[in-house]
């Protein structure tokens, strides 16, 4: 003791006990490994802290994340084995900091921390899981010492715990693996897809109602065990969107011009109204066709009961097949079908191979067009859809699909007389 307190004089230093760390490690690490490394959490916690002062975007918060507090333990990690325990709560400052947590009140976490470390082409962020990431930098130190046997260090870890330095036995370090999305190749192409710089309104709005199916097909499924297909997510979301966007755009005055009633065919044309229903909870829905002449007049006319339908979209298109198919009984050769959603007649307008659950039926459609020139599909509103509409919801409510030649159903009469008078 006196001669470190001699020593200590010499150079004019002050003698301690021992020193806290050396070169940003501790020099003394005991039983409560987390109280020797609580240091680093305090200095995550300060930046975080400042941090959400701050308005921050997605992308800035993922920035800082990845390259400033992921890093604050790092240089210590390659040292020492962190507890299991203090890397949750380093991941807890992150993960606050990333959903928006305050000190007054926590924001909803929409997903856990394990599935935002996974890489981004497999679904998640690509943040780094530290307890991983410690052992992963352990693991290379021990390569380090096997590949390099004559260092330095390893002849004394020989002479100090072994006797040859072929003793040395590094044990295998296996970290466990990540959770793998099977849409990581969906994933990937997401984030490899070339954006536009500047993204329209309509663009904007259809992404905007698809996430919004997606959030309601989610819980849904969680909440009532029920689960959509994501072809028929989508082209429900984008009806719907059809529906919004028209109604307020009647609203707007807009529609300036627009058919508001239903219309007689030109001379030597027919015309075929088709509709479909569809009740969600027992999934079970009726189609509505009727074929009127050129002075108005009923023709034909059929209502059909459907089953395990799985979409208001479902019995619109089955409407429509039945429509083409009852115009080629009576080997009527120029009709036009009219239909209320605009997002069926978009579908069998395009020439690209639908690849959704209903391509088959929607496929047979285009045949039908394909085969006879003078078949054409119109959008009509609503209100020029009366009669169809009445047939559909007759054939929900009933137990047998019917057809009507010549003369019409007597429930449907007064709607046609309507569309002929105005």
């Amino acid at each position: 003791m006196d001669k470190q307190l001699e020593l200590a004089e010499i150079l004019g230093v002050e003698r301690v006990e021992k020193h806290d760390r050396y070169l940003g490690l501790p020099t003394h690490v005991g039983r409560k490994k987390t109280a020797s490394f609580n240091y680093l959490k305090e200095k995550l916690t300060k930046k975080v802290v400042s941090w959400r002062a701050k308005l921050l975007s997605g992308g800035g918060k993922e920035i800082l994340i990845k390259a400033v507090a992921q890093t604050v333990p790092m240089y210590v990690m390659n040292c020492y084995l962190l507890p299991v325990g203090f890397c949750d709560d380093l991941h807890q400052l992150c993960t606050g900091l990333w959903w928006g947590d305050t000190g007054e009140k926590n924001k909803i976490h929409w997903r856990s921390w394990e599935r935002l470390c996974v890489p981004k082409h497999e679904g998640g962020l690509g943040f780094k899981n530290l307890h991983w990431f410690n052992l992963a930098m352990l693991a290379k130190q021990g390569w380090r010492l096997i590949q390099n046997s004559n260092s330095l260090i390893v002849s004394l870890y020989e002479a100090i715990y072994f006797s040859t330095a072929k003793d040395i036995v590094i044990g295998t370090i296996l970290a466990p693996p990540p959770p793998v999305d099977p849409m990581c190749k969906l994933w990937k192409a997401i984030w490899n897809a070339k954006v536009p710089g500047t993204v329209t309104k309509d663009v904007f709005a259809k992404v905007l109602i698809i996430m919004w199916s997606i959030w309601k097909n989610r819980n849904t499924q969680l909440w009532e065990n029920k689960r959509q297909r994501p072809s028929e997510a989508a082209l429900l979301s984008l009806g719907w969107l059809t529906e919004f966007t028209a109604i307020n755009t009647s609203s707007l005055g807009t529609t300036v011009g627009r058919q508001k009633k239903w219309e007689k065919p030109r001379h030597g044309w027919y015309k075929c109204s088709c509709d479909g229903a569809f009740v969600t909870d027992i999934h079970r829905g009726g189609s509505g066709v009727v074929i009127r002449d050129e002075h108005g007049q009923f023709r034909a006319g059929a209502g059909k009961v459907l089953v395990q339908v799985t979409s208001q979209f479902h019995a619109e298109l089955i409407a429509l097949l039945e429509g083409l198919k009852l115009a080629e009984i009576l080997h009527i050769s120029k009709i036009v079908f009219e239909t209320d959603c605009l997002l069926l007649q978009q579908a069998v307008s395009q020439p690209d191979t639908d690849l959704s659950t209903l391509g088959t039926i929607i496929a047979e459609v285009k045949e039908f067009l394909h085969r006879y020139a003078d078949f054409r599909v119109l959008h009509v509103p609503r209100e020029a859809n009366r009669v169809a509409h009445i047939l559909a919801n007759h054939a929900l409510n009933y137990s047998e699909s019917q057809s009507w030649f010549v003369v019409a159903p007597e429930f449907v009469r007064d709607a046609i007389l309507s569309d002929c008078s105005h």
